[in-house]
Parts: C-alpha cells; sequence; structure tokens
C-alpha cells in the first residue's frame, strides 16, 4: 500500500513536520525561540552531509538561494568589520554573530534545505492544517481569558537564560492589553500581535494548498483566526489583497524547493525548466534504494 502523500517520509520532512506540530508545546514551554534556529542548522548540517557524500549536487541549487546565501555571508562580514571599526571586543563580536545564527541566517538557511533536501510541500501544507486544529481548540481559553480574569502572561520560561532576546520571546502571554486604550490583543504563540497576523496570512495560503478539504477548512479558519484577532492593520491588508495576489501567481519550482521559497522564485522564470529537470534528477537520485 502507497504511503499517503502527507506523511512524513525522510529525516529532514520528520523534523521540519514535528516542529510544526509541535507548535504549541514549545510555546508553553518557551522554546520556540530555541527551537527555530536548532531546526535551520540542523537541516544545513543534512545539507553539507549530502553534499560530502555525494547525494546532491551543488549545481541545482537555485540561483536566488545561491544569492540570499550570498547576501547573509556578506551581512556577517559587515558585522566583523563595525565591530572591529568600534573596538566592541572579541566577546560582543562573538555574541552579535550568535545572533546573526540566530536569525539573518536563517533567511538563506531554510530555502537551501527546501531546495536541497527531499521535502515535500504535500507534507508542510498537512502539518500547518494539523496545527491549525490545535490552535482552533486553544482558542476559547484565549478569547475568554480576559473575561475569566486569567493573568496575561502565564510565566516565563527559564530557557531565556539562553539570552539574545527580551522575554516576550520566552513568555506564555494570554493576551495583552494595549496601554492607554485598554483594548484586547492576542499574539498566541508570536512575540507580538503583528507577528501572529502575519503567521495568519502564512498559514491561510500553506492550508489553501491542502488537498483534503476538510484539513484545508481547518488550516483556513485557523489562520484568518489568527489573522483577525492578532488585529494586525497589515494581515487585514494581506488577507484582502496580497493573499489572492499570491495564489494567482504560478507554482515555477516544484518538489524539494517547496512554496516557501516562492516569492524568492517569481521573477526567476527563466530558469525554471532547467531546474526542474535537474531537481527530478537529484531527487530520484537521493530516494532510490540504489544510491549510496
Amino acid at each position: 500500500m502507497a504511503t499517503p502523500a502527507h506523511h512524513p517520509q525522510t529525516v529532514a520532512e520528520r523534523l521540519i513536520v514535528r516542529t510544526i506540530e509541535w507548535t504549541w508545546l514549545l510555546w508553553l514551554v518557551g522554546g520556540l525561540y530555541i527551537a527555530g534556529p536548532v531546526l535551520g542548522w540542523v537541516l544545513a548540517a543534512m545539507v553539507a552531509t549530502s553534499l560530502y557524500l555525494g547525494r546532491s549536487d551543488i549545481t541545482i541549487t537555485p540561483r536566488p538561494v545561491l544569492v540570499w546565501l550570498g547576501s547573509m555571508a556578506v551581512m556577517l562580514i559587515i558585522l566583523w568589520i563595525g565591530h572591529f571599526n568600534f573596538d566592541l571586543g572579541p566577546a560582543k563580536t562573538l555574541k552579535s554573530s550568535i545572533g546573526w545564527a540566530k536569525g539573518w541566517a536563517l533567511i538563506a538557511l531554510f530555502p537551501l534545505a527546501g531546495a536541497m533536501l527531499a521535502v515535500r510541500p504535500e507534507v508542510i501544507y498537512r502539518a500547518v492544517c494539523r496545527l491549525g486544529l490545535v490552535t482552533l481548540i486553544l482558542l476559547p481559553i484565549f478569547l475568554f481569558a480576559p473575561s475569566l480574569g486569567l493573568p496575561e502572561r502565564l510565566w516565563v520560561s527559564p530557557l531565556k537564560i539562553v539570552g539574545g532576546a527580551g522575554t516576550e520571546y520566552f513568555a506564555a502571554q494570554l493576551f495583552t492589553i494595549e496601554p492607554g486604550i485598554g483594548r484586547v490583543r492576542w499574539q498566541f504563540f508570536a512575540p507580538w500581535s503583528p507577528a501572529a497576523g502575519m503567521m495568519g496570512v502564512i498559514y491561510v495560503y500553506l492550508a489553501a494548498k491542502e488537498r483534503n478539504l476538510f484539513w484545508k477548512t481547518i488550516g483556513i479558519t485557523a489562520g484568518v483566526a489568527l489573522a483577525i484577532l492578532s488585529q494586525s492593520r497589515v494581515a487585514y491588508v494581506a488577507l484582502v489583497v496580497v493573499a489572492p495576489m499570491v495564489w494567482s501567481v504560478p507554482v515555477f519550482y516544484v518538489g524539494e524547493f517547496g512554496d516557501a521559497c516562492l516569492p524568492l522564485l517569481a521573477g526567476a522564470d527563466h530558469d525554471r525548466h532547467r531546474f526542474q529537470a535537474n531537481m527530478r534528477t537529484g531527487r530520484d537520485q537521493r530516494l532510490s534504494p540504489a544510491h549510496p
């Protein structure tokens, strides 16, 4: 019996899917800020290992991914130059470099993983929809928390000891009250409300590509709820204007690259035929039982 397309089959797929599905648990223990960088660098290490063992070919890497890798590397070099010019010392330089690794570097590492590892978009769509189901189950707790007199913040995780960010990244926050206005806003598992709105829009886009009607409905409903309840005006605009425009963009690249990188590739149509052929060849080689 064939394995359903939405079931994770590779190590990379399992890592990505489990991280998405465990979002709320990671939020509760204050681990989301740590999980993202760890996942990005683990996937990058898997890419490096695959290249070293000859299971992947660097020549199939899309040009936009190479541009992002180069750009983030330049940012690190500029960071070092700035620290050197202002005599900030090795301790602050190391701290800033770690900050780069936890943040800016991921902009390049995740597209790299999507391009080079056997990650099918279908498993991501389903994982987002499963996360949406948990979100809808937990939603009444967040909505009624102010009326029930529950605290705005449940706790701040001791994982904050890793440092490098504000308390909000490690806090389990039920809601916030805007100072001077008294309006209730929700940020859910994001560090602040506008970020929750952005995540909601992204989840709507991904869930819309799910083929199962039940899971698609669950995922879209949850994403819209996040975007609306965040009360982010940018999220409102994105839902009304940006999302339909994005859905109309042709999917130029298939397979491992995934939809996460689609915005980077919208202008790279001239390369798509060569990339698709190379990607299919590389994917078949990686998934073949006879391949070392």
